[in-house]
Protein backbone atom coordinates (compact mmCIF):
# COMPACT_ATOMS: atom_id res chain seq x y z
CA UNK A 1 0.00 0.00 0.00
CA UNK A 2 2.65 2.35 1.02
CA UNK A 3 4.66 2.01 -2.10
CA UNK A 4 1.60 2.25 -4.32
CA UNK A 5 1.00 5.86 -2.81
CA UNK A 6 4.77 6.56 -3.29
CA UNK A 7 4.55 5.48 -6.77
CA UNK A 8 0.98 8.05 -7.45
CA UNK A 9 2.79 10.83 -5.30
CA UNK A 10 5.96 10.16 -7.13
CA UNK A 11 4.17 10.72 -10.44
CA UNK A 12 2.00 13.42 -9.30
CA UNK A 13 4.83 15.51 -7.63
CA UNK A 14 7.81 13.95 -9.16
CA UNK A 15 10.16 15.97 -11.41
CA UNK A 16 8.65 15.72 -14.55
CA UNK A 17 10.77 18.05 -16.41
CA UNK A 18 13.97 20.16 -15.03
CA UNK A 19 14.25 23.66 -16.61
CA UNK A 20 17.87 25.37 -16.99
CA UNK A 21 18.03 28.14 -15.04
CA UNK A 22 20.97 30.96 -15.95
CA UNK A 23 23.90 30.58 -13.56
CA UNK A 24 23.54 26.88 -13.86
CA UNK A 25 21.12 25.75 -11.56
CA UNK A 26 17.48 24.50 -12.02
CA UNK A 27 13.75 24.44 -12.06
CA UNK A 28 11.71 21.23 -11.25
CA UNK A 29 8.69 20.91 -13.01
CA UNK A 30 5.64 18.31 -11.62
CA UNK A 31 2.76 17.13 -13.56
CA UNK A 32 -0.04 18.89 -11.40
CA UNK A 33 2.84 22.12 -11.06
CA UNK A 34 2.20 22.28 -15.38
CA UNK A 35 -0.84 21.57 -15.25
CA UNK A 36 -2.44 23.91 -12.37
CA UNK A 37 -0.33 26.63 -13.26
CA UNK A 38 -1.43 27.29 -16.51
CA UNK A 39 -4.69 26.47 -15.77
CA UNK A 40 -5.11 29.05 -13.22
CA UNK A 41 -3.50 31.68 -15.45
CA UNK A 42 -5.99 30.94 -17.98
CA UNK A 43 -9.12 31.23 -15.60
CA UNK A 44 -7.45 35.01 -13.78
CA UNK A 45 -7.56 35.88 -16.94
CA UNK A 46 -10.74 34.53 -18.39
CA UNK A 47 -12.33 36.10 -15.28
CA UNK A 48 -10.75 39.61 -16.06
CA UNK A 49 -8.41 39.51 -13.08
CA UNK A 50 -11.52 38.56 -10.64
CA UNK A 51 -9.12 37.97 -7.62
CA UNK A 52 -7.91 41.30 -7.61
CA UNK A 53 -11.10 42.82 -9.45
CA UNK A 54 -13.56 41.92 -6.23
CA UNK A 55 -11.07 41.49 -3.72
CA UNK A 56 -13.34 44.25 -2.37
CA UNK A 57 -16.56 42.48 -2.73
CA UNK A 58 -14.64 39.70 -1.27
CA UNK A 59 -13.80 41.78 2.39
CA UNK A 60 -17.40 42.90 2.22
CA UNK A 61 -19.11 39.57 2.22
CA UNK A 62 -17.26 38.30 4.83
CA UNK A 63 -19.37 40.87 7.10
CA UNK A 64 -22.79 40.43 5.96
CA UNK A 65 -25.57 39.20 7.87
CA UNK A 66 -26.29 35.72 8.36
CA UNK A 67 -29.39 34.35 6.94
CA UNK A 68 -32.74 33.59 8.27
CA UNK A 69 -32.43 29.92 9.35
CA UNK A 70 -31.04 29.20 12.37
CA UNK A 71 -28.82 25.88 10.98
CA UNK A 72 -27.19 28.59 8.17
CA UNK A 73 -23.96 29.22 8.81
CA UNK A 74 -22.35 32.76 8.11
CA UNK A 75 -20.11 33.64 5.08
CA UNK A 76 -17.62 34.15 7.71
CA UNK A 77 -18.01 30.90 9.67
CA UNK A 78 -18.35 29.04 6.60
CA UNK A 79 -14.50 30.71 5.45
CA UNK A 80 -13.24 29.34 8.61
CA UNK A 81 -14.57 25.64 7.98
CA UNK A 82 -13.59 26.16 4.39
CA UNK A 83 -9.48 27.25 5.65
CA UNK A 84 -9.60 24.92 8.62
CA UNK A 85 -9.88 22.25 5.71
CA UNK A 86 -7.04 23.27 3.45
CA UNK A 87 -4.75 25.16 6.10
CA UNK A 88 -4.27 22.29 8.40
CA UNK A 89 -1.67 22.85 11.23
CA UNK A 90 0.13 25.01 9.26
CA UNK A 91 2.87 22.78 8.34
CA UNK A 92 2.84 24.03 4.85
CA UNK A 93 3.86 27.27 5.51
CA UNK A 94 6.82 26.22 7.26
CA UNK A 95 8.34 23.15 5.40
CA UNK A 96 7.67 25.78 2.32
CA UNK A 97 10.24 28.43 4.42
CA UNK A 98 12.25 25.70 5.73
CA UNK A 99 12.96 24.48 2.04
CA UNK A 100 12.71 27.65 -0.01
CA UNK A 101 13.92 30.00 2.09
CA UNK A 102 11.34 33.25 3.32
CA UNK A 103 10.96 34.00 -0.48
CA UNK A 104 8.63 30.86 -0.85
CA UNK A 105 6.10 32.80 0.99
CA UNK A 106 5.35 35.25 -1.71
CA UNK A 107 5.38 32.25 -4.55
CA UNK A 108 2.69 30.99 -2.39
CA UNK A 109 1.01 33.77 -2.66
CA UNK A 110 0.76 34.40 -6.20
CA UNK A 111 -0.12 30.24 -7.05
CA UNK A 112 -3.08 31.22 -4.34
CA UNK A 113 -3.97 34.14 -6.12
CA UNK A 114 -3.99 32.18 -9.44
CA UNK A 115 -5.65 29.44 -8.08
CA UNK A 116 -8.56 31.27 -6.45
CA UNK A 117 -9.94 31.88 -10.12
CA UNK A 118 -9.52 28.20 -10.63
CA UNK A 119 -11.61 27.38 -7.28
CA UNK A 120 -13.95 30.12 -8.94
CA UNK A 121 -14.40 28.42 -11.66
CA UNK A 122 -15.52 25.35 -10.13
CA UNK A 123 -17.69 26.62 -7.11
CA UNK A 124 -19.54 28.29 -10.20
CA UNK A 125 -19.78 25.02 -12.62
CA UNK A 126 -21.00 23.07 -9.29
CA UNK A 127 -23.46 25.89 -8.97
CA UNK A 128 -24.99 25.48 -12.23
CA UNK A 129 -25.03 21.89 -12.64
CA UNK A 130 -26.02 21.12 -8.66
CA UNK A 131 -29.17 18.60 -8.54
CA UNK A 132 -31.91 18.21 -5.85
CA UNK A 133 -31.25 15.73 -3.52
CA UNK A 134 -34.33 13.28 -3.53
CA UNK A 135 -33.11 11.78 -0.07
CA UNK A 136 -32.47 14.75 2.15
CA UNK A 137 -34.41 17.40 0.30
CA UNK A 138 -31.01 20.25 -0.27
CA UNK A 139 -28.80 20.08 -3.55
CA UNK A 140 -26.02 17.97 -4.07
CA UNK A 141 -23.34 18.65 -6.66
CA UNK A 142 -19.51 19.37 -7.43
CA UNK A 143 -16.81 18.48 -9.98
CA UNK A 144 -18.26 14.56 -10.26
CA UNK A 145 -21.72 16.01 -11.18
CA UNK A 146 -20.72 18.58 -14.07
CA UNK A 147 -17.98 16.33 -15.55
CA UNK A 148 -20.47 13.67 -15.43
CA UNK A 149 -22.84 16.09 -17.54
CA UNK A 150 -20.36 17.30 -19.32
CA UNK A 151 -19.84 13.61 -21.00
CA UNK A 152 -23.72 13.31 -21.29
CA UNK A 153 -23.98 16.36 -23.44
CA UNK A 154 -21.31 15.70 -25.81
CA UNK A 155 -22.38 12.27 -26.43
CA UNK A 156 -25.68 12.91 -26.57
CA UNK A 157 -27.00 10.15 -24.34
CA UNK A 158 -27.66 9.77 -20.92
CA UNK A 159 -25.16 8.08 -19.07
CA UNK A 160 -25.24 5.91 -15.74
CA UNK A 161 -21.29 6.15 -14.98
CA UNK A 162 -18.75 8.26 -16.15
CA UNK A 163 -15.27 6.62 -15.70
CA UNK A 164 -13.61 10.19 -14.86
CA UNK A 165 -16.74 11.70 -12.41
CA UNK A 166 -16.01 8.30 -10.54
CA UNK A 167 -12.38 8.16 -10.41
CA UNK A 168 -12.65 11.79 -8.80
CA UNK A 169 -15.48 10.99 -6.26
CA UNK A 170 -12.89 7.94 -5.57
CA UNK A 171 -10.24 9.97 -5.70
CA UNK A 172 -11.85 12.92 -3.00
CA UNK A 173 -13.18 10.03 -0.72
CA UNK A 174 -9.66 9.09 -0.13
CA UNK A 175 -8.67 12.48 0.27
CA UNK A 176 -10.86 13.31 3.29
CA UNK A 177 -10.86 10.20 4.96
CA UNK A 178 -6.78 11.01 5.19
CA UNK A 179 -6.94 14.35 6.07
CA UNK A 180 -8.21 13.62 9.73
CA UNK A 181 -5.15 11.09 9.79
CA UNK A 182 -2.57 13.74 9.16
CA UNK A 183 -3.67 16.46 11.34
CA UNK A 184 -4.11 14.47 13.90
CA UNK A 185 -0.53 13.10 13.07
CA UNK A 186 0.99 16.59 13.14
CA UNK A 187 -1.03 17.70 16.34
CA UNK A 188 0.38 14.44 17.98
CA UNK A 189 4.19 14.94 16.55
CA UNK A 190 4.12 18.87 18.04
CA UNK A 191 3.13 17.95 21.60
CA UNK A 192 5.55 15.23 20.97
CA UNK A 193 8.62 17.46 20.10
CA UNK A 194 7.48 20.71 21.90
CA UNK A 195 6.54 18.89 25.56
CA UNK A 196 7.76 15.23 25.38
CA UNK A 197 4.21 13.83 25.65
CA UNK A 198 3.85 10.43 24.12
CA UNK A 199 1.63 10.30 21.34
CA UNK A 200 -0.87 7.93 22.18
CA UNK A 201 -2.34 10.29 24.78
CA UNK A 202 -2.61 13.23 22.51
CA UNK A 203 -4.66 10.88 20.08
CA UNK A 204 -6.81 9.83 22.48
CA UNK A 205 -7.86 13.31 23.92
CA UNK A 206 -8.10 14.41 19.62
CA UNK A 207 -10.48 11.48 19.60
CA UNK A 208 -12.44 12.57 22.27
CA UNK A 209 -12.85 16.32 21.23
CA UNK A 210 -13.87 14.84 18.02
CA UNK A 211 -16.63 12.40 19.32
CA UNK A 212 -17.58 15.70 21.22
CA UNK A 213 -18.14 17.81 18.64
CA UNK A 214 -19.82 15.37 16.40
CA UNK A 215 -22.27 13.58 18.84
CA UNK A 216 -23.31 17.36 19.62
CA UNK A 217 -23.63 18.51 16.25
CA UNK A 218 -25.95 15.57 15.75
CA UNK A 219 -27.57 15.97 19.00
CA UNK A 220 -28.14 19.92 18.17
CA UNK A 221 -29.67 18.82 14.84
CA UNK A 222 -31.98 16.19 16.24
CA UNK A 223 -33.57 18.19 19.20
CA UNK A 224 -33.77 22.02 17.72
CA UNK A 225 -36.88 22.87 17.03
CA UNK A 226 -38.53 22.66 13.49
CA UNK A 227 -39.23 26.27 11.86
CA UNK A 228 -43.30 26.41 11.86
CA UNK A 229 -44.68 25.86 8.31
CA UNK A 230 -45.89 29.00 6.58
CA UNK A 231 -48.73 29.95 7.37
CA UNK A 232 -51.30 29.60 4.92
CA UNK A 233 -53.14 31.93 3.20
CA UNK A 234 -57.28 32.71 4.70
CA UNK A 235 -59.88 31.30 1.72
CA UNK A 236 -63.45 32.11 1.39
CA UNK A 237 -65.99 29.84 0.27
CA UNK A 238 -68.76 31.61 -1.28
CA UNK A 239 -72.06 28.81 -1.94
CA UNK A 240 -72.65 29.04 -6.03
CA UNK A 241 -76.13 30.54 -6.69
CA UNK A 242 -78.42 29.42 -9.32
CA UNK A 243 -79.45 32.81 -11.66
CA UNK A 244 -80.16 34.02 -15.29
CA UNK A 245 -76.85 35.74 -17.09
CA UNK A 246 -76.88 37.61 -20.10
CA UNK A 247 -74.03 36.29 -22.63
CA UNK A 248 -72.53 38.76 -24.79
CA UNK A 249 -69.30 39.38 -26.61
CA UNK A 250 -66.98 41.99 -27.86
CA UNK A 251 -65.28 41.70 -31.35
CA UNK A 252 -62.75 44.25 -32.99
CA UNK A 253 -63.90 43.84 -37.18
CA UNK A 254 -64.74 46.53 -39.50
CA UNK A 255 -67.56 47.92 -41.94
CA UNK A 256 -67.46 46.91 -45.63
CA UNK A 257 -69.77 48.24 -48.05
CA UNK A 258 -71.87 45.73 -49.78
CA UNK A 259 -71.08 47.34 -53.35
CA UNK A 260 -68.93 49.32 -54.27
CA UNK A 261 -68.88 51.58 -57.31
CA UNK A 262 -65.51 53.13 -59.72
CA UNK A 263 -65.95 56.68 -61.09
CA UNK A 264 -63.97 57.40 -64.22
CA UNK A 265 -63.83 60.23 -65.73
CA UNK A 266 -64.57 59.78 -69.32
CA UNK A 267 -62.79 62.62 -70.98
CA UNK A 268 -58.81 63.03 -71.19
CA UNK A 269 -57.31 66.22 -69.18
CA UNK A 270 -55.46 67.11 -65.93
CA UNK A 271 -57.58 66.57 -63.48
CA UNK A 272 -57.28 69.58 -60.98
CA UNK A 273 -60.19 69.08 -58.21
CA UNK A 274 -62.81 66.41 -56.81
CA UNK A 275 -65.64 67.97 -55.77
CA UNK A 276 -67.12 65.07 -53.62
CA UNK A 277 -66.04 63.53 -50.78
CA UNK A 278 -65.49 59.65 -51.11
CA UNK A 279 -68.41 57.48 -49.23
CA UNK A 280 -70.92 60.96 -49.80
CA UNK A 281 -74.23 60.65 -51.88
CA UNK A 282 -74.15 62.17 -55.47
CA UNK A 283 -77.08 63.29 -57.64
CA UNK A 284 -77.49 62.96 -60.84
CA UNK A 285 -75.83 66.08 -62.94
CA UNK A 286 -73.81 67.36 -59.81
CA UNK A 287 -70.56 68.07 -61.17
CA UNK A 288 -67.69 65.33 -59.64
CA UNK A 289 -64.84 66.59 -61.05
CA UNK A 290 -62.82 69.85 -62.54
CA UNK A 291 -60.47 68.52 -65.24
CA UNK A 292 -58.18 70.70 -67.51
CA UNK A 293 -58.40 69.40 -71.19
CA UNK A 294 -55.56 72.04 -71.85
CA UNK A 295 -52.37 70.60 -71.01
Amino acid sequence: MVKLIETVYNFLWGDLLTVPLPGGGTLPLSLLVILLIPTGVYFTIRTKFLPIRLFKDMVGALFEKKGEEQSALSVIQTLIVSTATRVGMGNLVVAAISAGGAGAVFWMWITALIGSSTAFIEATLSQIYKEKDPLYGGYRGGPAYYIHRYFEEKSGKKKRYVLLSVLFAISGLICWCGISQVVSNSVASAFKNAFHIPPIYTTVILVILAAIIVVAGILYIVLSPKPDSEELPTVEVIPAAKDNVEIYGEYVGRIKAQQFVEVRARVEGYLEKMLFEEGSFVKKDQVLFIINQEL
